[in-house]
C-alpha cells in the first residue's frame, strides 16, 4: 500500500503481516509529515554541520526534540567555517523541548536580516 497522507500533519504507513498464515494482518504505523529524519548526540554533546545553504527568511527555525537533559544551540558561519559575528554559539540562546517550528534566536534576537541571500555554512 506504501505511504499515505492522512491528515495536514501525519504519514501512515500501512504494512501487511502474517499473510502467509490464516490469520492476516493490516497493521498502520504513522509518524508527522517532517518526521523522516534525524540527529541524535549522546549525553556528553555532539555536533551537527550542514552543507552551505542560502537564506532568505527572516528567521531560522528548527524540528526538534531534546531529552529532558538535553539543548541546543546553533552557530550560523560563513563559507569559510568561521563564526558571523553575533551569531556563534557563545551567542546563541540554549533552545530545549520538543517543536515542529522552534525559532532560533541569538541574545533574545530572533531575526537574521543582515545578509539576504547570502550563502552560509551551519554547525549545531
Amino acid at each position: 500500500m506504501g505511504v499515505v497522507q492522512t491528515s495536514d500533519t501525519e504519514l501512515s504507513l500501512y504494512l501487511q503481516t502474517h499473510y502467509m498464515l490464516p490469520d492476516y494482518h493490516l497493521r498502520r504505523y504513522s509518524l508527522r509529515l517532517d518526521g523522516f529524519a534525524s540527529v541524535n548526540a549522546p549525553f556528553s554533546g555532539g555536533e551537527m554541520l550542514t552543507k552551505p545553504m542560502q537564506f532568505s527568511g527572516e528567521k531560522l527555525t528548527l524540528n526538534l526534540s531534546t531529552s529532558s537533559a538535553g539543548s541546543i544551540r546553533v552557530e550560523i558561519q560563513d563559507e569559510a567555517g568561521g563564526p558571523l559575528k553575533g551569531y556563534s554559539l557563545e551567542d546563541s540562546d540554549v533552545v530545549f523541548g520538543d517543536e515542529i517550528a522552534q525559532v532560533v534566536t541569538w541574545k533574545k534576537r530572533r531575526t537574521f536580516l543582515p545578509w539576504p541571500g547570502k550563502r552560509f555554512g551551519s554547525a549545531s
